[in-house]
């Protein structure tokens, strides 16, 4: 059994958004704390430029913040789920564990434990493993 190589940062969030309606098969926790971590890269500065014209009450600063937050939050909460469904998936798990997330103090960090286990590395009822393969690999 051999594993695939890893996505890149890119690859995994043009992936992301790709199959961001796509509901279905598997998604490598690679791809999923890949996505997460450009996130983090976007939204920790928009959030840093919103505390500091919160600051300085500056309130055009603070609009701009707000408003690009908002969109990009929009623009990213269908890919995230789905994305996140799809890592359930991979784990063997079904989608609607990410209900779970609603759960009151405990849901998110059940969620979290839940998408960092690593892959069913044999194909499963969401179809065969994006993280490991049988044959030899070709392209070395």
């Amino acid at each position: 059994m051999y594993v695939k190589r890893s996505l890149t940062i890119i690859e995994a969030v043009k992936d992301c958004f790709t199959n961001y309606v796509n509901f279905k098969g598997r998604a490598r926790n690679s791809a999923y704390w890949k996505f997460f971590l450009f996130n983090g890269l976007v939204l920790i500065p928009l959030y840093a430029l919103l505390i500091l014209g919160l600051c300085t009450k500056t309130e055009i600063l603070i609009n701009i913040c707000a408003i690009l937050i908002h969109l990009y939050i929009l623009a990213t909460i269908v890919p995230t789920i789905a994305l996140s469904v799809r890592r359930l998936h991979d784990t063997n798990k079904s989608g609607w564990l990410y209900l779970i997330k609603f759960v009151p103090c405990v849901g998110s960090i059940i969620l979290w434990i839940l998408l960092a286990q690593d892959s069913d590395c044999f194909t499963n009822r969401y179809g065969p493993s994006d993280k490991y393969f049988d044959d030899e690999p070709q392209d070395l």
